[in-house]
Order: C-alpha cells, then structure tokens, then sequence
C-alpha cells in the first residue's frame, strides 16, 4: 500500500485520557486541551511579552530518571540538570512509547506512537517522509535547524533528518570499522557548541543526542566499578557537557533567549525484572524517563508536575511555547496547562511497545497501557500493577482486579482500532551496506528480525498476543543479547557458545539459528553452518537477511548456482541492496555470466557510485574478462576517493603491468 505525503498528513484523532472509560468517549478532551493551550501561552508567553525563544532540545539515550538527583538519587551527581530542573520544570511521571533509540526518537519528533510513524524497530525500518517532524515545522516557520546526533542508528538514513538544514551524522572514518558507531559527549558538544556560535545571531532548533550511557558502559572512576556504578558515571559525564552547552549559551547572551527541553528516550533494565539492557520489556526501568523544561521567560521556576505526560507530548508543547500551528497528526497534545499552573493533570494515558522479543525470538510482543497510576501489560500472561504504591512493579495484581484489567484492556484495543493502516514496505525501507551491518552490531543492535513480515495486516489484527511470553525466557533472551554483543566484537566462539543455549530452548525461532551459522561461518564451520541456514530458511523463507548471509557462505565454499539463488530471493525484498547486487555479480561473473553480473554491479554503483569495495569488485570483474583498461580506471577510481587502499593499489600495479606501462 502506497500512502502520498499529503495524505499521511492528515489529521486523525486520538485518544488522550486516562479515565476508565472507552477512548472514543474521550475525544471531547482535544479541543478543551487545546483551549488550555491557549491559556498557558497567554500566561508565559503575551504576558511577559519575549520573543518568539531559541530552542535547545537534549535527549538522552538510554537514561533512567531515577539516576538523577532532581529524581530523587542519593548522592547526587548531575548538577547541570538538578540546575535545570530546580530553574525550570521538572514532569515526574514522562513515559517514552518504546524502549529503543530510533523508534523513541522519531516518537519524540513526530508526537505519535511508533505503529502510527513506523519506524518501529532500530536499523529494520526508517522514519517514512510522510510523517512531519517538528523540525520541518520550525525549518518553515524560519528557523535555522541543526541536530548533532551520537550514534548511527541514528543517521540521515534513517529518516529522522527531514526537516533539518545540517545534520551531523556519526561518520565511519575507516571503511567498514563496526567500532565508529558512537561518538562520546564531549565531541557531540563541541559540535553543539560550534553550531551554537555559529547560528547566535539566529533563531535556531538544536537537537543535540548523547550516546553515552549506552552499554557497554565506560568506568570514569578510579579503581573497579559494578556495572550500575560505570553507567552512573556515563549519566554523570553527559551531565558535565550539558553543563558545557548550558555555560556556552551564557557566553553567547543566549540563556534567555533560549527554551532547553531535556529529554530520555528510554532507561535501562540494569537486570531489574532480570532484564540486562533494554528493547525486550515494557517495565518502568525502560519507559520512565527524565523530562525538564527551561527558559527563563517562558517557563515558572521550581515547577513540579506530577501528571502522567508522554515524551509524544514534548513536540507539541515546544510548538505551542513558540505560538506555532500544532502537527496535524499529533497523538501528543501541549503541556502549557500543566506548566501554567492551569490544570493540574491533564489525564493523559500512555500507550508503549515492544516488538524486539516477538521480531528476533518469536515470542509474544508486549503493550503497556498507563491509566490514573494504573499499569497494564499485554501479553501472553497479561500483568497489572498499581505504580502509585508499586513504582518498582513487583506484585502483579491481575488476578485481583479482572474487572479494571478487562476495561484497561479494552481501552487499550480501542486505542490500537483508531491506528491508520499500515505503511508500505516502500515507505519504511531501509538499505544498509555490510559495513553499517556490522557497525549496527557493534553497537548491539539486529539490525533484522524473523517477524518482521506481518505485512497486509492491521495493527487491529495483531493485537492479541500470539506466542510465549518473554518473562519467561528472561535467561534466554540475556544469553542472546550476550551473543549479539560478542558477534558485533568478532568473538565468534563466545557467540557460538550462547547461541547454542538460545537455540536449545527457542528450536523454532529463526534469526538464532541464522546468528549460529553465522559465527559458524566465521569459524570455518561452513558444512554446520550451511545445514543450520537451511533449517533457519525452512522456518522463515520470507527473511532476506538469512538469504543474504546464506549467500555469502555458498559464495566463499564455492557454491556458485546456489549462492546466486540465495542472492536473487533476498534481492526481491532488497532491490535496492549494494551488498546483495555486489554479491550476486559475483557469483554470475565467477559462472562466466558476464552481461548479467555487469548489470547488477552498474546498478549497485548507480546507488553507491563512491563506494571503494564496490570500485575494487567491479576492477577484480572486468580483470576476469581482460578488459584491463576498464579495471584500471575502476581501481583509480578507489584510489581517488581515499589512496590508502593497499589491495587496491596493488591491483591497479599489476594491471599496469599487464598492459606494459
């Protein structure tokens, strides 16, 4: 199904309260909240008469709330935001829709939940141009956009960009190094401070991402450090640039003329409900994140709001602080009331996934609902808990309460019943090279997933929970988090050693099978592996993925038919692949079907025409047919893009040769 942009753009409503009764009962709220809008900018904005602020936007990866001081956290080790939070208003109960970087982002851009922008999973799906970003708002309303971000799941090619004027990527300065991936704070900062001085005399949007507190967590202490310790530290380091930004917007005489949100995008699990990291749960670890507003003329001093708010709010509340045109498809609604002091809550609802468990294991994906204090998880075995007395979710009272679990329930399907229908394979596309795969699982991210082919169905239609739940392979889940952290590393024994427990106690779940012939793979273990790819495909035809590193096996054990059959099924679901045009060029030209391979390797340079692997490969093709002048100008090619290329400049020598120059 193919949507137009225009017609993604229209608006369609959506539930916001938190009351026990059904959503569609509950429309009537939008336009009195909207009217409260009004009033709150009345209040701190024609009141006090500023211009139109600056905005400074600073999300935090993988932050939890509860390491912050303002927080609550004992010993305290983030000044800079505690600052923030005392000058300006802190929200004590902000939910993220989704427990992973780029669908929580895009969330926080788009004000909707991650089944209505589709970008649901890190590095399978991109943010489709449909969707309207705050920065295209402000980008039209005028403003210079600028946004630093810190990691690559992250980058342009994931559709977050639109919007913005300049948009710093995390560029791989070594071809296919999986370890640039990340930046640390303070190089993100001294970028955000470069953009600062340099748009001082405008008015801008800055969005600036710190990566930091991401696993694997890096120690700033002397001497050992548990796990918690070392990611305190990461929280306490980007608290010390957040400081740096905050000190360079004084130099600049740009603090008052600047409205700074800060933001989570979701916490970490830090093996509370036995969960390691994050991206597999729906628990108050993953989903309740930090939200602070400053601006000294725009914002009250030492508000504290203890309504539940969503991070889908943050969007439209920037855009009513700047009296521009709310985004029509918004399921976020502004907080001006609350931060006015007009309403004390506004009896939000809040809505959150998680697919990770159901898209690489086959086990049930996850729903949470937040309702008056009230949490429900849907699930295989359905949980409820009553944050108000149970913040940390511990007793489980879904057999205590059927009736307000049966009414959550409902609220929540009705909710799921207003989803606009599904976006495209087009729409949501994304194509990455071999070297952004592997700099993906460096970073611990799939980057694939066996369930991701529910295409042609309603979120209506996959509302009820199909397959085991993941509480109950917490142990499981942790020992293939393990075992993608120790393939991104190279540390294919280790790998191996995990997989072969995940494939013990999930035998029907694919992508393990397909990551176990992988580190077979790597380890020379090709007759294993080939036969494990085979059983993974037989479970899961329709996954491109396993098709392509199924592929490259065949290709290297000199399987050449079949690995261009492998190659041509995953080219189906990825036209638009260098690695899958690349590889299946190969194995025709090693057939000796040249006028083929040329076409599939032309088409992968028409994409990446600056690509040196494929410069090389294309080289090594025409020195197979002895077509010597066009391999030269091939290899020269490689050269001039980057002369460091020893194998390249090797080839090109003996090519010269050849020739007799």
């Amino acid at each position: 199904m193919h949507r137009s942009r225009k017609a993604r753009r229209q608006p369609t409503p959506k539930p916001t309260s938190g009351k026990p009764r059904t959503v569609r009962s509950v429309l009537w709220i939008l336009p009195v909240a909207a009217g409260l809008v009004l009033a709150g900018f009345v209040v701190y904005g024609i009141r006090h008469g500023p211009a139109a602020p600056n905005v400074l936007l600073i999300t935090l990866d993988t932050t939890r709330a509860d390491y912050l001081g303002c927080y609550g956290r004992a010993h305290p080790r983030t000044p800079h935001m505690d600052r923030l939070a005392r000058e300006g208003a802190r929200f004590l109960r902000c939910s993220a829709s989704v427990p992973l970087t780029l669908p929580s982002h895009a969330s926080i851009m788009t004000a909707t939940y991650p089944y209505v922008h589709g970008a649901r999973r890190n590095a399978t799906n991109r943010v489709a141009e449909g969707n309207v970003t705050l920065a295209e708002v402000l980008s039209n309303a005028g403003y210079t956009t600028r946004a630093v971000v810190a990691a690559m799941v992250l980058d342009h090619k994931f559709g977050l960009a639109q919007g913005f004027g300049a948009y710093r990527d995390v560029v791989a300065h070594t071809e296919g190094d999986p370890m640039e991936a990340q930046r640390p704070g303070d190089e993100v900062c001294n970028d955000a401070i470069e953009i600062l001085r340099a748009a001082a005399s405008q008015r801008f949007f800055l969005w600036v991402h710190f990566y930091d507190p991401h696993y694997p967590y890096v120690a700033r202490r002397p001497g050992p450090a548990s796990p918690a310790e070392a990611y305190e530290d990461e929280i306490a380091f980007v608290d010390a640039q957040i400081g740096r930004l905050m000190q360079e917007l004084g130099n600049l005489g740009l603090e008052k003329r600047t409205l700074v949100v800060v933001v989570g995008d979701h916490g970490e699990g830090l093996d509370q409900h036995e969960e390691w990291q994050h991206g597999y749960f729906v628990y108050e670890t993953t989903l309740h994140v930090p939200m602070i507003f400053w601006g000294p003329r725009w914002i009250p001093e030492a508000r504290v709001i203890q309504a539940q708010v969503r991070t889908i709010d943050v969007a439209p509340t920037i855009l009513a602080l700047l009296s521009q045109p709310p985004l029509t498809a918004a399921q976020g609604v502004s907080l001006t009331p609350l931060l006015s002091g007009d309403a004390q809550d506004l009896e939000l609802s809040a809505y959150s996934e998680s697919l990770e468990a159901h898209s690489q294991l086959g086990l049930s994906p996850l729903r949470s609902w937040c309702v008056n204090g009230w949490k429900y998880i849907l699930a295989a075995e359905p949980q409820l808990y009553h944050l108000v007395t149970d913040p940390a979710e511990t007793k489980n009272q879904i057999t205590e309460q059927p009736e307000l679990a049966a009414r959550m329930r409902e609220q929540l399907r009705e909710l799921i019943a207003e989803a606009p229908p599904p976006l495209s394979d087009q729409e949501t596309a994304v194509s990455l090279s071999g070297a952004d795969l592997a700099r993906l699982r460096s970073l611990g991210y799939v980057g694939e997933g066996a369930g991701d082919t529910d295409q042609g169905e309603t979120e209506l239609d996959k509302f009820e929970p199909h397959g085991a739940d993941p509480r109950t392979f917490t142990r499981t889940i942790r020992d293939y988090e393990e075992a993608r952290q120790a393939i991104g590393h190279g540390q294919y024994p280790r790998a191996e050693e995990q997989l072969r427990k995940v494939v013990k106690a999930l035998p029907d779940a694919a992508l393990p099978l397909g990551d176990l012939a992988h580190a077979l793979s790597q380890q020379g273990k090709l007759e294993e592996a080939i036969r494990l790819y085979q059983q993974a495909l037989a479970q899961e035809p329709g996954a491109a993925h396993l098709h392509v590193t199924y592929g490259q096996v065949l290709l290297a054990a000199q399987k050449l038919d079949e690995a261009a059959a492998q190659f041509t099924a995953a080219l189906t679901a990825m036209p638009d692949n260098v690695v899958v045009l690349q590889n299946l060029g190969i194995a025709l030209s090693s057939l000796g079907r040249f006028d083929e391979a040329r076409g599939y390797f032309e088409r992968a340079l028409e994409i990446e025409p600056e690509n040196i692997r494929l410069l090389h490969g294309m080289g090594v093709f025409y020195v197979r047919q002895n077509k010597l002048a066009e391999a030269a100008e091939m290899f020269r090619r490689a050269l001039r893009i980057d002369p460091n290329q020893p194998r390249v400049r090797d080839d090109l020598q003996r090519v010269l040769r050849a020739m007799g120059q």
